[in-house]
C-alpha cells in the first residue's frame, strides 16, 4: 500500500477508537503491544511499522482511551526510543513525551514491564533488535539510576552474558550499555561483582581482531574502572573528586590524584591470573611488590615493576651461563 493509503487507515482506525467500547480498544492495544513484541517474527519491521503509527495516531487523537492502558504502551514507548529505524523511534519519542509524567517517575511505575521487554530484545537472534534492547537498558540507568539500582546485576548480567562469542554487526553496541550502567549505578555493580565486569571487559579487549570493536570495549573498560574504583583522598585530605571518589575536591584536586593505585587491584589478576603450582610465590611477590610501591605514584609503579623484570631476567640469563 502507498504511504497516504497507510496514513488513512492508521487515522481511521484511531478515529473509530475514540468511540468504541473499551472491550474493543483493550484489543486493539493488545494487537499493537504484539506487533510491536514480535521481534522474532519474519514481518517484524513491516508489523513494528504499524504498531508504531498506530500507538502515535492513537496518541494524538483517542489519548482518553489510551491513557486506560498505558500499562501497555508506555513501556514500548520508553524501548521504542532506541528503535533502528528513524521515523519509528520519532513516533516512539512523541508517544513517551505526550503521554509519561517525567522519566524516572514513570519508569518507576512501569519498571518491570521494561525490563522485560529491553531483555527479550536483548536475546534476540537480530542484531539490530538486540542492539535496541542494550540501548534501552542503558536508558532506564541514564533516566532513572536510582529507580533501577536494585535491578543493575541482573541488567549487568543480561549485558556480560552477550558478550563473548562471534563478533556480531553492531555488537559494539554493548559496550556503552554496560558502562553507562555501571557508571550509574556503581554500588550496585559492585553487588553484582564488578570484577566480573572488568574480567569480561578485559577478555574482549584482549581476544578481538576489529579494531573498532577492541577500541569500544577499551573505553567501555576505562569508563567501568573509574566507577568502580574505589574512593580516592585528594591533597587536600577530602574526596580527590576523581570519577570514583565522589563528588568532592575541584578541578585541580582531581588533576592531583594518582588514580592508578586505585584501579590496579582490579585489573591485576585478570591480567595476570596465578597458577595452581605457584599460587603461594606469586602471592608473596604481589605482598612484595604492594608493599614496595604502597604510596608510590604510577610512575615509579611502573619502575618498580620494571626493575623487578629486569631483575629476573638478568637472573635467568646469569643461570643459563
Amino acid at each position: 500500500k502507498s504511504a497516504s493509503v497507510f496514513a488513512a487507515m492508521v487515522s481511521a482506525v484511531a478515529a473509530v477508537a475514540r468511540h468504541a467500547t473499551e472491550a474493543r480498544v483493550n484489543q486493539l492495544v493488545e494487537d499493537v503491544a504484539a506487533a510491536y513484541e514480535s521481534v522474532d517474527d519474519d514481518n517484524h519491521e513491516r508489523r513494528a511499522t504499524l504498531a508504531a503509527a498506530l500507538a502515535l495516531e492513537l496518541s494524538r487523537n483517542a489519548s482518553d482511551a489510551l491513557r486506560d492502558h498505558a500499562t501497555k504502551i508506555l513501556p514500548l514507548a520508553f524501548v521504542g526510543r532506541f528503535d533502528a529505524d528513524d521515523k519509528r523511534r520519532k513516533k516512539w519519542e512523541e508517544v513517551w513525551e505526550e503521554n509519561s509524567s517525567g522519566a524516572s517517575s514513570t519508569v518507576r511505575l512501569y519498571l518491570d514491564e521494561i525490563l522485560a521487554s529491553s531483555l527479550a530484545r536483548l536475546s534476540s537472534s537480530q542484531y539490530q533488535i538486540k542492539a535496541q534492547g542494550a540501548s534501552a537498558l542503558a536508558g532506564l540507568a541514564v533516566d532513572a539510576p536510582d529507580v533501577v539500582a536494585g535491578k543493575a546485576p541482573t541488567m549487568l548480567a543480561a549485558l556480560t552474558k552477550e558478550l563473548p562469542g562471534r563478533v556480531w554487526e553492531g555488537k559494539e553496541s554493548l559496550f556503552p550499555a554496560v558502562a553507562d550502567v555501571v557508571e550509574k549505578c556503581p554500588a550496585a555493580a559492585s553487588t553484582f561483582g564488578g570484577g566480573e565486569v572488568v574480567k569480561t571487559l578485559v577478555a574482549e579487549c584482549a581476544a578481538r581482531k576489529k579494531s573498532s570493536y577492541r577500541e569500544a570495549a577499551l573505553r567501555a573498560l576505562d569508563r567501568s574502572l573509574a566507577a568502580l574504583a574505589p574512593p580516592t583522598v585528594g591533597p587536600g585530605g577530602g574526596p580527590g573528586g576523581g570519577p570514583g571518589g565522589g563528588a568532592g575536591g575541584g578541578a585541580g584536586a582531581a588533576e592531583s590524584v594518582d588514580f592508578f593505585p586505585a584501579v590496579f587491584p582490579l585489573v591485576r589478576d585478570t591480567l595476570d591470573p596465578p597458577s595452581s603450582d605457584s599460587a603461594d610465590a606469586s602471592m608473596n611477590d604481589a605482598e612484595n611488590l604492594d608493599r614496595s610501591t604502597a604510596g608510590a605514584t604510577s610512575r615509579e609503579m611502573e619502575e618498580e615493576a620494571h626493575r623487578r623484570a629486569s631483575e629476573a631476567k638478568a637472573g635467568g640469563a646469569v643461570a643459563e651461563s
